[in-house]
């Protein structure tokens, strides 16, 4: 379990100018709010718990995940699923990226501009986390860096035992990246940008019940300076 706490202050650092030249700070006035983790660590539940609990304070949000339910999304959770097993480790990343890119023109941008809050179930975090399983993480910060920063990531830290028994639970089979070996892979990944990238990349225990989960996250993005711009 990482112990790092919250940091609500924005201080720019050579680190954080190092991920700048990778990627590209959000321009548009809405808040655009990734939430992060290993599978089975509680995103899809706390994206919704999150959502209605914003919708209660009048906040116009809303809520999206990747991969995506479009065509090129459907090409990805294929790849995850095993469907293409032929495929190598930089194509289904190019697909994650290609998936992206639409997600962003067609969903998350249009929103933003007009102000509203936008919620996403992963983002890039969780390209660099699993993807860095075979490939470098700067090849993967490259192949994101047309790809605008979320104003605040959060990531859910649960570990890998943890997020098994929550993933058997639940399913018959596990996907490519909920085997024992890829999540220990990835939430060490995870673990170093949290550390490296304090300012981007916040962390919450979620090891703990949803609801004091969802009071934390919810707390961390009101402190947002765009947050009153996505009342209704």
């Amino acid at each position: 379990m990482l112990t790092r706490a919250f940091f609500h202050g924005i201080s720019y650092t050579g680190q954080e100018i190092l991920l700048n030249f990778f990627m590209k700070l959000n321009p548009y006035s809405g808040l655009f709010v990734d939430i992060e983790g290993l599978d089975g660590a509680g995103c899809a539940t706390q994206v919704k718990k999150i959502g209605q609990a914003l919708m209660k304070e009048k906040v116009k949000v809303y809520l999206t995940k990747e991969p995506t339910r479009g065509p090129i999304g459907k090409l990805v959770r294929a790849a995850l699923e095993g469907e293409f097993n032929s495929l190598p480790p930089a194509s289904v990343q190019l697909l994650f990226a290609a998936d992206r890119g639409r997600h962003l023109n067609d969903e998350i941008i249009p929103r933003l501009e007009k102000g509203e809050l936008v919620i996403t179930d992963r983002y890039l975090w969780s390209s660099v986390a699993f993807g860095s399983i075979h490939l470098s993480k700067e090849w993967l910060f490259n192949l994101n860096q047309e790809f605008i920063l979320p104003d605040v990531s959060i990531l859910i830290d649960v570990s890998p035992e943890e997020c098994l028994k929550r993933i058997k639970k639940e399913k018959i089979s596990l996907e490519l990246f909920e085997r024992r070996s890829e999540l220990e892979n990835a939430g060490e990944t995870f673990s170093y940008l949290a550390n490296k990238y304090p300012f981007y990349l916040y962390v919450v225990n979620g090891e703990r019940p949803p609801d004091e989960i969802t009071e934390d996250i919810v707390k961390l993005i009101r402190g947002r300076g765009k947050f009153k711009r996505a009342k209704k």
